[in-house]
């Protein structure tokens, strides 16, 4: 919760991304869900820290671990884009797959592109 505080600011909380991506990450290593999600996402996209996408994959993927679908979700865009491993689309694939089986729209859509021999992509650093 402090994290985001920081990370969006309101009235009684200034603004401060680094300060956000330290809780974040306090959070993250002490196993909460949500706060790897959100430190991956501040890797990912350089918010508040230096862009590093394979610190971004390992965090996404410390979250996947806990079955938080829209991670797994994210560890598929960074196999199919590429962001900090090689394109793996059959490793993209089986993480889709895994967000898919949990409800998630996006990864079946990316799914079904796939299937279709579209090329999936997503615009520089990421979406959603």
């Amino acid at each position: 919760v402090v994290g985001t505080y920081n990370l969006d600011g309101n009235p009684a909380v200034r603004q401060n991304k680094k300060l956000s991506v330290w809780w974040f990450r306090r959070g993250a290593e002490g196993g909460e869900p949500d706060s790897m999600y959100r430190l991956a996402r501040r890797y990912r996209d350089g918010d508040g820290t230096k862009q590093d996408f394979a610190l971004s994959l390992k965090w996404y993927k410390a979250a996947a671990a806990t079955g938080d679908k829209d991670s797994m979700y994210h560890v598929g865009q960074h196999y199919v884009s590429g962001w900090g491993v090689p394109i793996d689309e059959e490793e993209a694939r089986e993480w889709f797959q895994k967000a898919a089986d949990k409800g998630d729209s996006d990864a079946q859509r990316a799914i079904d592109m796939m299937n279709c021999g579209i090329f999936v992509d997503f615009p520089w650093p990421g979406v959603r």
